[in-house]
Order: C-alpha cells, then structure tokens, then sequence
C-alpha cells in the first residue's frame, strides 16, 4: 500500500509507503476493549433474558386474572343448573366474588398501564428505542 500526493496542478508526485506500526501499548489498550466488549455484551445479554423473564411473568399474572374471571363465569352458568335454591344462591354468591375480584385486578393493571404510558419515565424509554431505531 502507498500513498501519493497531489500539487497545484492536480498531478501525482512520487510513490510513499506507508506502513501500519502498531506497540504493544497499542495491542494491550485493543485487547482490553475486547474484554471490556465481551463483558458488556454478556450483560446485554442477561439483562435482556431478565426482560424476557419478567414479560413472561407479567403475562402469567394477566393470565391468572382472565382465568379467575373465566372460573367466575364458569361457576355463575353452573350455578343456573343447579335445582337446590340455597345451594344456587352460594354458587351465585361465590361466581361473582370471582367475577368481581378478576375485575378490579384487571381495571386495575389497565390503571397501572396507563399511568405508565403517561409517565415520563416511559417517554425516555420510548425516545431511547427511536433514537436506536433511527441510528440503524
């Protein structure tokens, strides 16, 4: 590899070599970055296991809710089957404390949420992924 430079007139002048020299402090400073590099990638990769973890958490405890509700309604229509009156109105009792308890807990993961998305903690973040997504 060489270089060459150009005079006033545009024109080529003689042929320099050019040799990459590189020391040791060199060699030591770029091993230390891939160190450093590994490691930091290593816990991008922890933490984003750790994110993934407490998704799938957060949607069994959503799952839950929907369940109870399910069970709640559940219980309700069995309840309407059931010829015994008193045995009926316990039934009736039990499927909407089920059905009422599955939905304050949902109203009020939908308040949790909401008031997240207003936060302005959610718009660092959501200003954070943009700015990565125009970077790319």
């Amino acid at each position: 590899m060489y270089a060459q430079l150009r005079d006033e007139k545009n024109h080529y002048g003689k042929k320099l070599n050019i040799k990459e020299q590189v020391n040791e402090k060199d060699l030591i400073i770029a091993s230390q970055l891939n160190v450093i590099k590994d490691v930091l990638d290593d816990i991008v990769d922890t933490l984003e296991n750790i994110e993934e973890n407490i998704s799938h958490i957060l949607m069994e405890f959503h799952n839950d809710r929907v369940g109870l509700y399910f069970s709640g309604l559940s219980l309700y229509l069995e309840a309407l089957q059931v010829s015994d009156a008193s045995l009926r109105k316990e039934l009736i009792a039990q499927s909407l404390k089920s059905l009422n308890d599955s939905q304050a807990q949902i109203i009020q993961e939908f308040k949790s949420d909401i008031a997240f998305l207003r936060s302005p903690q959610f718009n660092k973040i959501k200003r954070k992924k943009h700015d990565c997504l125009v970077e790319k």
